[in-house]
């Protein structure tokens, strides 16, 4: 009987950020997922952990957008910008609204921990908000760091692998948009944990109301009522809003 091949992490993760569609991914995450599916075993491990990156990642910003971002850039464009990046495309309909619970939640001259960020924080520093925006797509924090430092903007933007993350930065508010359920679908529990290590006093926490595709299959009263059970005592809900494809919750912390 041949030996069952072992497949080396190191290489597998390698061979995964030599592709132009992965090499925008934080390498921290690429390492993270090759080492899980190599401990799993069997020949596929690369094409799954390629499979997962592009559900964490890249789904939310294809190829084609993340270099049209670079344009935009160059020509100032703010809004088309936005429009690369498919969650703040959907929340650019309900934009005032989305900024009126922002502004509800942080005190002026207050600064926003945006985790898993997209291009988030160019809508919040446009704004005049201090932002510290950790994102895996590190075209998005690249784009995020070019675009502040052109503005003067007290905004900035690391690439992250937030799984398993021990630390977020100190801020007046941290926000979660559309990340728990992410984290979750990767390890049982991580959102929930993720959540609780926020020192902020205030939390916004957002989950997707439809799918990608548009389809509504009940995801707000799931998430919403799988949410509530869950909370931790720790805080408290302050305010609800469903707008757009976005279902809203602040919370204090108590």
């Amino acid at each position: 009987m041949s030996a069952k091949k072992v497949f080396n992490a190191d290489e597998v993760a390698a061979s995964i950020l030599k592709s132009p569609k992965y090499r925008a991914i934080a390498p921290d995450a690429v390492n993270r997922i090759a080492a899980e599916e190599c401990q799993k075993g069997g020949t596929d491990c690369e094409k799954r952990a390629r499979n997962r990156l592009h559900q964490i990642a890249d789904a939310f910003m294809n190829q084609k957008e993340q270099s049209m971002l670079w344009n935009m850039l160059e020509r100032g464009d703010l809004d088309a910008a936005l429009g690369q990046h498919a969650s703040t495309r959907e929340r650019m309909a309900t934009r005032e609204e989305y900024m009126s619970l922002i502004a509800r939640h942080c005190p002026p001259g207050g600064i926003i921990c945006d985790a898993a960020c997209g291009l988030d924080p160019l809508m919040l520093g446009a704004a005049g908000y201090a932002v510290r925006g950790l994102d895996i797509q590190m075209t998005c924090v690249d784009v995020i760091n070019a675009w502040a430092r052109r503005e003067s903007w007290d905004v900035k933007a690391e690439g992250a692998d937030l799984l398993g993350r021990a630390e977020l930065p100190k801020s007046d508010l941290t926000l979660f948009m559309k990340l728990l359920p992410v984290l979750d679908a990767q390890r049982a529990g991580e959102g929930m944990r993720l959540l609780s290590l926020s020192s902020s006093p205030r939390v916004i926490v957002s989950f997707p109301t439809r799918t990608l595709g548009g389809r509504g299959v009940g995801m707000e009263r799931n998430y919403g009522e799988r949410f509530e059970s869950a909370l931790p005592g720790e805080f408290e809900i302050c305010e609800r809003m469903a707008t757009g494809n976005e279902l809203f919750y602040a919370l204090r912390r108590v």
